[in-house]
């Protein structure tokens, strides 16, 4: 039976691949991939609905007001544009019901970046105003949209609203 001493161990450790001695350099450096890249590898388009319902007090002519927002967003090479349909239901004190559309399509500016580590995503959208498109005289003939600025945050494949703080929305990858 042979004994192997310290020495002849450790020189028999360092014969083996990897052990120090002359190699090719330090490992390849891993290339992160942006807040961009990693948005738009999983989907260019990306849509949100809300659904909201609200009871109105006179004097308003409307008593309920049932309203559904889709928001279409679609990301170009540092750009994005936004398709927004509003569908609205007007309960009328009258007892009478009108359904309306409004549509915009508008760019958008966007900008890129990590929150927490996590892609994030800036978009600051005009001020929109439109005329109302009903089924009968509208109770307001205008729609406006105030001018509205959100940061999404990428967490699984959802792109969520944390800021505002109050702003719910979160958008779900569209199939291409």
């Amino acid at each position: 039976m042979t004994r192997f001493g310290p020495p002849l161990f450790a020189l028999a450790l360092c014969a083996l691949p990897g052990c120090g001695g002359k190699g090719s350099g330090p490992p390849p450096t891993v290339a992160k991939e942006t807040a961009e890249a990693e948005v738009t590898r999983i989907s260019h388009r990306w849509t949100s609905t809300q659904v909201d319902k609200a009871l109105l007090s006179p004097p308003s002519p409307i008593s309920v007001r049932a309203q559904t927002r889709v928001s279409e967003i679609t990301f170009g090479q540092g750009s994005a544009e936004e398709r927004l349909v509003i569908e609205e239901q007007f309960e009328l004190r009258s007892g009478a019901t009108i359904r309306c559309r409004t549509r915009f399509e508008h760019g958008l500016v966007v900008r890129f970046g990590r929150k927490s580590g996590d892609a994030a995503v800036e978009l600051t959208r005009p001020a929109l105003q439109a005329g109302r498109s009903c089924d009968g005289p509208p109770p307001e003939a205008t729609l406006l949209e105030p001018e509205r600025r959100a940061l999404l945050v990428l967490q699984s494949d959802q792109l969520i609203a944390v800021e505002p703080a109050l702003d719910e929305r979160i958008y779900r990858p569209v199939s291409e």
